[in-house]
């Protein structure tokens, strides 16, 4: 039978319906404690919560009450010093082992959380090493989209390597790697998120650039690395003030966990904070990305091009769009869901049952697994750089072209040798000699 030990506490302590309706805090049935757990409450008394779930709803009516009464109580602590309300670590924590839900064997859940994890850890970090490795090897030919794609590699391994500390800290509903760990882990991570989203701007920037200035020469890759060292800076800008608030917070009988504490007088400041946060890191970049493409599409799908040189080059760079169109199109859709449910618990729109924390456990999955599709989209996607991956793996032999600017057709130097050999009047090296030496680029192809 369900009882409840409160060690005569519960006469002291008078919690109406009011507190309860602005908490919005809810025990959907049949959730029960099946463990033993302290909290501090209002009495100031040790409460030690006991609920057997003996088969019955009916039997257990009492300690269910006594559940309700505890949660909220120990929630109103949590807004007391200055912590959301709805966000409740104790209904997460329980969660997350099983304990609230007789729906979610917790076996299952562990072990989808190991395969999930592992998948995205190792094809994130076997393809964003292979991107990286191809864009380094490309000594001669380098495109600012080249530079691009390599920082978004890089910002993809950085969160990458996050992905084992936070499945552990997932899977035992600990923190153990000190308070430093606390601000580094989550810290860095989130710097490579916003450095990503901004990459993704400055890349569709750049495409929207060179779409409408066909003559115009590329961008210096000076110019590039610079803004992308400036994306970064202000990465680490937006997030100081988490680095400032990360704190180590101690559950008893619960676990450890490495959460933003906000003082009393801060609380207006953290929903300015979140707002902010996703204002610049999410929506306004979402929404500079969409339009620039769709205007490109639109400029590369009704051209007239003058010439065929024109309209071979025209069709080259839509491949180009469609490639890094897909490459945002997944990162902004892979990030909507946890960003969207962060958002709406800062400003208590919404309450972390049990049903919205096993949402909140599955849209983090898809959160990280943004990380392993850029490498899949680009192999898919560019032929160049399949012909890349060929050459690195020595599945293909690498030829050096010689290619003349703003043109397509290339002759290997293998084929230039020949053809000199067998030109008995040399034709071949007076249209060498007649192109000007800063429009012949050797490219690995």
């Amino acid at each position: 039978m369900g009882h409840v030990v409160a060690d005569g506490c519960q006469d002291k302590r008078t919690i109406n319906n009011t507190l309860r309706e602005r908490l919005d805090l809810h025990v959907i049935e049949p959730y029960y404690i099946s463990e033993k757990l302290c909290f501090d409450e209002a009495c100031t008394e040790r409460i030690p919560y006991t609920a057997v779930h003996t088969g019955t709803q009916n039997s257990n009516q009492s300690a269910i009450q006594w559940l309700n009464i505890i949660i909220i109580a120990t929630a109103w602590q949590y807004k007391m010093r200055g912590q959301s309300a709805s966000f409740c670590p104790w209904i997460i924590t329980n969660f997350k082992r099983g304990n609230l839900s007789s729906n979610v064997d917790s076996s299952t859940q562990t072990a989808a959380s190991i395969v999930g994890y592992t998948i995205i850890g190792i094809v994130s970090l076997f393809g964003n090493v292979i991107i990286s490795v191809i864009t380094l090897q490309r000594k001669t030919g380098r495109t600012p989209i080249d530079i691009l794609i390599f920082a978004l590699a890089i910002g993809d391994l950085i969160i990458t390597v996050t992905i084992p500390f936070v499945a552990v800290v997932s899977l035992n509903s600990v923190f153990a790697f000190g308070l430093a760990g606390c601000k580094l882990l989550f810290g860095v991570r989130n710097v490579a998120i916003y450095a990503s989203s901004f990459t993704l701007v400055v890349i569709a920037l750049e495409r929207y650039r060179t779409t409408f200035d066909l003559s115009r020469s590329r961008r210096d890759l000076r110019q590039t690395t610079v803004l992308i060292a400036i994306t970064w800076v202000i990465a680490i800008g937006l997030t100081i003030p988490q680095f400032i608030v990360l704190r180590l917070v101690t559950y008893p009988g619960v676990g450890i966990y490495c959460l933003e504490v906000w003082g009393n007088d801060t609380i207006v400041g953290r929903k300015a904070y979140s707002l902010v946060l996703f204002c610049l890191t999410f929506a306004i970049p979402f929404i500079t990305v969409t339009v620039s493409n769709i205007i490109i599409f639109h400029k590369l799908f009704h051209a007239k091009g003058h010439s065929s040189t024109n309209q071979v080059r025209l069709k080259a760079k839509g491949q180009v769009v469609m490639v890094m169109v897909a490459v945002s199109a997944v990162f902004f859709i892979c990030l909507l869901p946890i960003y969207m449910i962060n958002t709406l618990a800062d400003f208590q729109a919404i309450t972390y049952t049990p049903s919205v924390v096993a949402l909140s456990e599955i849209f983090t999955w898809i959160a990280y697994s943004h990380s392993m599709w850029n490498p899949i989209i680009y192999i898919i996607g560019s032929s160049k750089m399949r012909k890349s991956c060929k050459i690195l793996f020595k599945i293909e032999k690498h030829e050096t072209s010689i290619h003349y600017k703003g043109e397509q057709n290339t002759l290997s130097r293998n084929s230039l040798k020949k053809q000199n050999r067998l030109s008995s009047n040399n034709k071949i090296a007076p249209l060498i000699a007649s192109v000007p030496a800063d429009e012949l680029v050797s490219v690995r192809s």
